[in-house]
């Protein structure tokens, strides 16, 4: 019974310092980020305002185009927008992942550097 409890604390003694040995390893940061940026909606995307607007003075209440012509013009003009916003929110994902990297990398950096001078 005794060598039996002798070994258990033995295996636990040496599973315990390996892997307090573990943690001093410096891990390299990730390149599994995907970092490359979104590209914006092409400017030919965005929708050409009807002539029957373009042709409408500052000021004037008289309206040329016809109901299917707005419509158009607005379902074009919020698709564009709705392009517009996904850009938004993937370069604002991407600039949170350039952070996270830049992070690991400094921490890398310390840890190496730390390493090297045996700390």
């Amino acid at each position: 019974m005794k060598s039996t409890v002798l070994v258990v604390f033995l295996c636990l003694g040496t599973l315990v310092f390996s892997s307090s040995m573990a943690w001093a390893y410096c891990s390299e940061p990730r390149a599994g980020y995907g970092l490359s940026a979104p590209q914006p909606p092409g400017s030919y995307e965005k929708p050409d305002r009807p002539d029957c607007l373009s042709r409408r003075g500052y000021g004037s209440s008289v309206l040329e185009c016809d109901d299917r012509t707005l419509r158009d013009y607005r379902s074009r003009g919020k698709r564009y927008a709705d392009k517009l916003k996904a850009y938004a929110d993937e370069a604002k994902e991407f600039a949170e992942k350039a952070e996270r990297f830049a992070k690991e990398a400094a921490d890398y950096a310390a840890c190496a550097r730390d390493e090297l001078e045996g700390r």
